[in-house]
């Protein structure tokens, strides 16, 4: 059963994540939800990132590839898609790495989140030294485990 406080704090994870994250509808393609860090890393305003779709960021080059992920999801509903190359506000190319999990938004299966690693094309990422210790208690919301430590 969903929580106030559980749902609360989904929603605080995804919007102070460090990764910039999206929520976009799978059947229009539209925007749905954006976090600071992806307004950060595409320097549009949140109103700017909500009247736009995927294909607003993609390259032009991009958008027949898109629209064939879209229409063809990962069978589970999640899991990396690729790298692509994403158009920033100012005309930048960002090179990324997406990974998606599709989940039900106000009843609608056809959501999906997209986060983001944004790794200049210049770095090269020789290990990773962080990590999040997912527990599966009582207390997670909305059919997610909670998050029990990190190290």
């Amino acid at each position: 059963m969903e929580t106030p406080a559980g749902v609360e704090l989904l929603r605080a994870l995804f919007d102070h994540s460090s990764v910039p994250k999206w929520v976009y509808d799978r059947e229009t393609l539209r925007f749905v939800s954006v976090n600071d860090a992806a307004l950060r890393s595409y320097g549009y305003t949140r109103e700017e990132f909500l009247a736009m779709t995927i294909l607003d960021i993609r390259t032009p080059d991009e958008a027949a590839r898109t629209l064939k992920q879209v229409r063809d999801p990962p069978q589970d509903g999640h899991g990396s898609r690729g790298s692509w190359r994403h158009r920033r506000r100012d005309g930048a190319i960002l090179d990324v790495e997406i990974r998606t999990h599709d989940f039900v938004l106000e009843g609608r299966i056809q959501a999906t989140i997209a986060e983001t690693p944004v790794i200049p094309s210049s770095v090269t990422v020789l290990t990773t030294t962080s990590s999040i210790v997912i527990g599966c208690t009582a207390g997670g919301a909305a059919g997610y485990p909670a998050v029990v430590g990190y190290g």
